[in-house]
C-alpha cells in the first residue's frame, strides 16, 4: 500500500508538471490518477481475498483430513458452519470485484482515448503512456490473482456440498451419548449459536464499512465526473482562446506592416505636400508677374489715349490749316481768275493734301474708336482677372485651411490609433484600413491638385504669349477651380463623415475591449476557482487512498483476529470435550464401583 502512496505522489507531481504544458495534460492527470486509485483499490482487495481463500483452503485441507480418519465431532460442524459463511462472503466479494474489474476496465478505455487527443503535449503524452502500460500490467496480475480466486471459490462450494452431507451424522453421534452430554451438546450449540452470532455481526459491520467505502468513492467518481464535464468546457475555451490569441496576434502583425506603410504613404504625401506648396507659391508669383504685366498694359493704355488726344489736336489744328488754305486758294483762284493767271499744278497738289489729310483724319478717328474700344475691353478684362485672382486668392486660402484642418486631423487619428494599438489590435486593424482609405483618398486629391496645378501653369505661360488666350484660358481655369472647390468640399465632407464615423468605432471597440477585458478576468478567476478546487480534490483523493490503507489494515488485523479468536474457541472446544469424556468416564466408573 505504502509503494501505491507513492506512486499516486508521483502521479501528482506529474499531475503538477501537466499544469503547466496544458489543460488537456490536467484533465488526462487527474482520469490517470482516478485510475491509479482504482487500481490500488482492486489490487488490495484481491490481496486481501488472496489471504482469506489461503486461510478457507487450510480449513478445507483439515475438513479433508478429519473425514479421512472419520473424526467428524461437534467441532468439525461449528468449523463447517464457519466455513459455509466465510464462503458465502468470499462469494458476495467476488461478485463485487467482478463488478468492479468491468468500471475499471471500461476506465482503462477512457484514459487511453484521453491520452491519445494529448498528442500536441508530447512529454506529458509519453509519460502517461508508459504510466498506462505500467497499469495494465499491474491489471494483469490482479485479474490473474482474481481468476484463480474465482477457482477457489468454486471449489470451497463443491467442498461444501459434499460436507453439508455429514451434518446429519454428526448430529447422530450426538445423540448416542447420555443425557448429561446432550446437556453439554445444547450448552455448545448455544455457545457456538452465539459465536457465530457475533462473527455474523462482525461480517455485517465489515460489509457495512465496505459500502461506505464503495459509496464515498461512488461519490467521488461522480465529483470526478462533473470536474470532467466543466474541464472539458474549459478545454473548449481554452481551445477557443487560443485560437482568438493567434487571430490577433496575426492582426497585430498585419497591423504593424499596414503602420509602417502608411507611415511610407504620409512621407510621401508630405512630400508632396510640400511640392504641392512650392507650386503654389510659384502659381502666386507668376499672378504677381501677370498683374504686374497689366499694370504695363494699363500704362501703355494711358500712353496711347495721350497719343490719340495728340493726334486728335494735331488732326484739328490740321483741319483749321486746311480750311485756311482752301479759303486762301479759293480767294486766289479768284484773284488768278480775275488776273487771268493760270496755276493748275499747284491746285492738283493742294487737292491731293486735302484728300490724303482727309483720308489721314479718318483713319486716325478710326484708330481711335478702336483704340477706346480696345482700351475698354482690357479695362474690363483687367477687372474680371482682379476678380477672378481675389477669388482664387480666397479658394486657396480656404483650401490652404481645409488642408491644415484635415492634417490635424489625420494627426489625432495617427494618435488614437496608437493608443487603441496598445489596447486592442482589432481597434488597430479597423483604423488602420480606414486611415488607409484616407491616406489612398489624399493621394489622388493631391494628384488631381498637382494636374490642375501643372494646367495653370501651362495655362499661365500660353497667356504670356497671347492675351486673348489668356482670357479663354482664366475662364476655364476658374471653373475648374470652382469644380476642384466643389470636389474639395464634398472629400472634406466626407473625410469629416469617415472621421466621425471612425470615432464611433473607435469608442464602440473600445467598449467590446473593456467588456473583453473583464470576461477575461471573470474567465481567469474561474480557471483558478477550478485549479484550487483540483488540487482540493486531489488531497482528498490521497486521504481517501490513506484512508482505504488504514481500513483494510484493519480488516486484515480483524481477520487475524478472527483467526486467534477461532483458534482459542477451538482450543476450548477441545477442552471442553476432553472435561466432558474425563467426567463421563468418571461417572461411568463409579457408576461400576457401585453397581
Amino acid at each position: 500500500m505504502n509503494t501505491e502512496i507513492a506512486d499516486l505522489e508521483t502521479l501528482v507531481s506529474l499531475s503538477d508538471e501537466d499544469n503547466v504544458m496544458g489543460d488537456l495534460g490536467v484533465v488526462s492527470s487527474t482520469m490517470v490518477t482516478r485510475l491509479d486509485l482504482s487500481l490500488a483499490c482492486f489490487s488490495e482487495k484481491v490481496s486481501n481475498l488472496g489471504n482469506f481463500v489461503m486461510h478457507l483452503a487450510t480449513m478445507e485441507s483439515e475438513f479433508e483430513t478429519s473425514e479421512k480418519d472419520h473424526m467428524m465431532g461437534i467441532g468439525s460442524v461449528l468449523k463447517v458452519l464457519e466455513f459455509d459463511l466465510l464462503c458465502g462472503a468470499l462469494d458476495s466479494l467476488v461478485r463485487e470485484l467482478d463488478e468492479f474489474l468491468d468500471s475499471l476496465h471500461y476506465g482503462i478505455v477512457e484514459v487511453r482515448e484521453r491520452v491519445c487527443s494529448c498528442t500536441h503535449l508530447v512529454q506529458s503524452f509519453i509519460t502517461l503512456q508508459d504510466k498506462l502500460l505500467d497499469y495494465e500490467e499491474c491489471l494483469r496480475q490482479s485479474v490473474e490473482m482474481f481468476i484463480e480466486i474465482k477457482i477457489h471459490s468454486a471449489s470451497f462450494q463443491r467442498t461444501l456440498c459434499s460436507l453439508k452431507k455429514i451434518k446429519i451424522g454428526n448430529s447422530e453421534i450426538v445423540k448416542e451419548g447420555s443425557k448429561p452430554v446432550k446437556v453439554n451438546a445444547a450448552e455448545m450449540k448455544l455457545q457456538t449459536i452465539e459465536q457465530q452470532r457475533n462473527i455474523l455481526t462482525m461480517l455485517e459491520k465489515s460489509l457495512a464499512k465496505e459500502r461506505d467505502l464503495e459509496k464515498n468513492l461512488y461519490h467521488s467518481r461522480e465529483i470526478q465526473e462533473k470536474l470532467k464535464q466543466s474541464m472539458s468546457s474549459l478545454e473548449h475555451e481554452l481551445v477557443q482562446a487560443e485560437e482568438e490569441t493567434i487571430d490577433v496576434w496575426e492582426r497585430l502583425f498585419e497591423a504593424d506592416n499596414a503602420h509602417e506603410i502608411l507611415m511610407g504613404i504620409s512621407k510621401s504625401l508630405l512630400s508632396r505636400l510640400q511640392i504641392s506648396h512650392f507650386n503654389l507659391n510659384g502659381l502666386s508669383r507668376r499672378e504677381s508677374e501677370l498683374q504686374a504685366k497689366l499694370e504695363t498694359f494699363v500704362e501703355q493704355l494711358n500712353t496711347r489715349d495721350i497719343i490719340l488726344n495728340k493726334i486728335e489736336s494735331s488732326t484739328g489744328e490740321l483741319n483749321v490749316s486746311l480750311i485756311g488754305q482752301t479759303n486762301g486758294s479759293e480767294a486766289s483762284s479768284k484773284d488768278a481768275e480775275d488776273t487771268q493767271i493760270p496755276s493748275d499744278p499747284e491746285v492738283f497738289a493742294l487737292r491731293g493734301k486735302v484728300s490724303l489729310l482727309e483720308k489721314q483724319l479718318k483713319d486716325s478717328e478710326i484708330h481711335l474708336r478702336n483704340v477706346k474700344s480696345s482700351s475698354n475691353e482690357y479695362q474690363n478684362m483687367y477687372d474680371a482677372s482682379c476678380a477672378e485672382v481675389s477669388n482664387t486668392k480666397t479658394h486657396i486660402a480656404e483650401l490652404k485651411e481645409t488642408v491644415l484642418d484635415a492634417e490635424s486631423r489625420a494627426d489625432i487619428a495617427e494618435a488614437k490609433c496608437k493608443l487603441l494599438t496598445e489596447t486592442n489590435s482589432k481597434l488597430n486593424e479597423e483604423l488602420n484600413l480606414l486611415k488607409g482609405d484616407g491616406g489612398i483618398m489624399k493621394l489622388h486629391l493631391l494628384e488631381r491638385q498637382l494636374k490642375e496645378i501643372y494646367l495653370q501653369l501651362q495655362n499661365s505661360e500660353s497667356s504670356v504669349e497671347a492675351n486673348k488666350e489668356k482670357q479663354s484660358m482664366l475662364y476655364s481655369t476658374i471653373r475648374d477651380m470652382e469644380n476642384v472647390i466643389n470636389d474639395h468640399k464634398s472629400k472634406v465632407s466626407k473625410a469629416e463623415s469617415r472621421a466621425e464615423s471612425a470615432e464611433e468605432n473607435c469608442i464602440i471597440l473600445s467598449e467590446c475591449n473593456d467588456e473583453l477585458n473583464e470576461e477575461l478576468k471573470f474567465l481567469r478567476i474561474g480557471f483558478k476557482n477550478m485549479e484550487e478546487s483540483l488540487v482540493r480534490e486531489k488531497e482528498e483523493k490521497m486521504t481517501t487512498a490513506k484512508d482505504i490503507g488504514m481500513r483494510a489494515k484493519l480488516f486484515k488485523e480483524l481477520v487475524k483476529q478472527l483467526v486467534i479468536e477461532r483458534e482459542r474457541l477451538k482450543d476450548q472446544v477441545c477442552a471442553t470435550i476432553e472435561n466432558t469424556f474425563h467426567v463421563n468416564y468418571i461417572i461411568l466408573q463409579i457408576f461400576h464401583g457401585l453397581s
